[in-house]
């Protein structure tokens, strides 16, 4: 610092006392003494104007220096004479963290191209092997990161291998390891043996090598469905390009899995370990570019196979968890016999403004109650600019215990329907995937639910107010993560967990009697689940119902059905068990042949609830009304309300 001045003493901070041991003071004639002497220390705050020499400053010089109009410092009051101990100094800088100024100006780093805007600079302590207090010069601020690609700073706790936002607002720190000399002919200060390597680090990091007491920083890409960590960056002084630890990479499943900006580095599978020594990451102008060894830019993407084997996303792989799903970075081509191994497609490239980060080749495997599979998800998950994250035509293939039946529903749903329609199309319309997560708190959740287009028989184009026979069935299979078992009011089951199940839905409608445009129908239905979620353990749930239906068909204006339904529900898991008795009317109106539908529901149900461990019994009544209005190609109206009462009787 040059050109101090405008020191003014303030009140607004304390003073520094206290009394240390020396090894020098001065006497009451002014002498030199040695030996081992107790001092009293006394540092008062001050003000002061400055002006900062700094190395590499592209913004924000004057007259060849960088101004600081407000820095604190100390000005010592005692002892006379002598400097106060290295252990003192170190005492204040640690007491006192503020010590130093704001500044405004832009560095390149090393002029490797890697552009920083500093705000303050500040002197902070460090300690040597040998526990002696050094003093380092650390300017502090924010790295100008690409605006492609969603970048963000991050800290990485070297303790717990956590992954957080940099929790100082002044911005991340930089240092460069050498030993300022003071020289007396010149007035100036030099560093004779300057280490041409700068980096974004703590000043502890400065001579200490990284342990479990290290803050690292890192930068943090997120391309959506997937994210790249670059830790510990750092430059060499004239070489552009960003040096760091071997990137860490995370795909959706592992975000999944963490609670954070990022998952813990300890749970990141070795299978994504990239090994990428032949790349290396060059700074441009716009920002990086990923480039071989001799700083020559990819002519493809970096593609990295990843090693075969499961990762455990939910239970273990020698565990007997009710529910498990994991993940196979392979695929079991069924149609050509043979394994193809995973792989990902890594691309930064600031200069044609894109980048990509495709993971290829991946299986997500669920197993519910003993059943392994209950089935498979294949698929890409896709990553690129300008382009929505997404899984690219994931499929769904059940497990030998489902297949069967799955493939008699779908092969008479292909019979119900034209006589061009494609059996393989059919079954790949009937799955859903959703992948999402909260900003606010970095969860992510996970959906996903295949479902056997519903047969109906006649088909639709065929059916009728007189048909003698109506059939429907359909089977469902599904997966959630961090996502509640159901919608529901019971503050128990919105508690995010991890399952999955399958359910088979049927209905059968049979004529009694035809009278003109109006018909008489028996009908039954039924509906079966068995799930298994981490937090309530395996479970049942079976409902039948059975009750008559009024059909009429009134020419022009379109077909209307009424229907009433008595049935019994049951649903029992580890810990409960629930029995339900309901009613339930349902009017459905299809109008001018199927432009407008209107459907109007009412149930009533009545249930009793026993929890097996405490033995409470609840009684629960509820009532729900239903409304949907649907006209083609201009309103689609849904409602429901329920009203539910609740009962302790045991």
């Amino acid at each position: 610092m040059y050109n101090v001045k405008n020191i003014q003493e303030t009140l607004e901070i304390d003073a520094y006392t206290n009394t240390s041991s020396s090894n020098i003071s001065l006497n009451g004639q002014g002498e030199l003494v040695t030996g081992n002497i107790d001092l009293d220390v006394k540092l008062v705050p001050v003000w002061f104007t400055a002006d900062v020499e700094m190395e590499f400053v592209k913004q924000g010089k004057v007259k060849g220096k960088v101004p600081s109009k407000k820095m604190l410092g100390f000005v010592q009051i005692a002892p006379e004479g002598v400097p106060i101990p290295a252990g003192d100094f170190a005492s204040l800088l640690e007491q006192y963290p503020a010590i130093g100024g704001e500044i405004d100006c832009v560095v390149d780093i090393g002029d490797s191209g890697q552009k920083m805007r500093f705000k303050r600079v500040e002197m902070d302590p460090a300690f040597s092997a040998g526990n002696l207090p050094i003093f380092v010069g650390t300017p502090k601020g924010n790295p100008i990161l690409p605006a492609d690609g969603s970048w963000s700073l991050v800290q990485h706790d070297g303790g717990t291998d956590e992954i957080t936002p940099v929790a100082d607002t002044n911005g991340l720190p930089l240092i460069q390891k050498g030993k300022l000399v003071f020289d007396p002919e010149t007035g100036k200060g030099d560093v004779p043996n300057l280490d041409p390597n700068l980096r974004i680090a703590n000043a502890r990091e400065l001579i200490n090598a990284v342990d479990n007491q290290s803050i690292n920083f890192g930068f943090l890409q997120n391309t959506g469905t997937q994210k790249v960590l670059f830790r510990r960056p750092n430059f060499d002084t004239g070489v552009t390009q960003l040096l760091s630890e071997m990137p860490d990479y995370a795909d959706a499943y592992h975000l999944l899995n963490s609670k954070g900006i990022f998952p813990n580095l300890g749970d990141i599978s070795e299978k994504l370990d990239l090994a990428a020594q032949n790349i290396g990451v060059a700074i441009i102008e716009k920002g990086y570019q990923l480039v071989d060894n001799g700083m020559a830019a990819l002519a493809a993407p970096f593609k990295h196979d990843i090693q075969g084997g499961n990762w455990y996303w939910v239970g273990t792989a020698t565990g007997d968890e009710p529910v498990k799903i994991y993940i196979a970075y392979s695929l079991e081509n069924t149609e050509d016999p043979g394994i193809e191994s995973g792989n990902l497609n890594f691309e930064l490239d600031s200069l044609a403004e894109k980048w990509t980060s495709d993971l290829n080749a991946t299986t997500l495997n669920v197993d519910l109650a003993g059943i392994s599979p209950l089935f498979v998800i294949k698929g890409n998950f896709e990553s690129k600019k300008g382009l929505v994250p997404n899984i690219n035509e994931p499929t769904l293939e059940f497990g030998p215990t489902l297949k069967p039946i799955a493939d008699v529903l779908t092969l008479l749903a292909e019979i119900s329907q034209l006589p061009n329609a494609n059996y393989r199309e059919i079954l790949k319309k009937g799955l859903e995937i959703a992948v999402s997560n909260a900003p606010e708190v970095w969860e992510y959740k996970f959906s996903a639910r295949k479902e056997i287009p519903v047969l109906r028989f006649p088909p639709p184009a065929l059916d009728g107010p007189t048909s003698p026979l109506r059939i429907e069935a359909s089977l469902a299979v599904g997966c959630y993560f961090n996502e509640s078992l159901s919608l529901t009011t019971d503050l128990d089951q919105l508690i995010p967990s991890a399952g999955a199940y399958v359910e088979f839905y049927a209905q059968l409608s049979v004529m009694c009697v035809s009278i003109g445009v109006a018909t008489v129908y028996a009908i039954g239905q039924t509906r079966v689940t068995i799930y298994a979620d981490l937090e309530e353990g395996p479970g049942l749930k079976m409902e039948f119902g059975f009750g008559v239906e009024l059909a009429v068909g009134l020419p022009v204006i379109g077909t209307v059905a009424l229907t009433y339904l008595v049935g019994i529900a049951m649903e029992i898991d580890a810990s409960t068990l629930q029995i339900d008795a309901f009613l339930l009317f349902k009017g459905r109106a299809e109008l001018l042949a199927g432009l407008v539908t209107i459907t109007i529901m009412i149930e009533a149900r009545g249930s009793i609830k026993r929890e097996l461990g405490s033995g409470r019994t609840d009684m629960i009544a509820q009532v729900t009304f239903g409304l949907e209005i649907s006209i083609f190609l201009v309103i689609n109206l849904s409602f429901e309300e329920s009203w539910q009462e609740r009962r302790q009787i045991a």
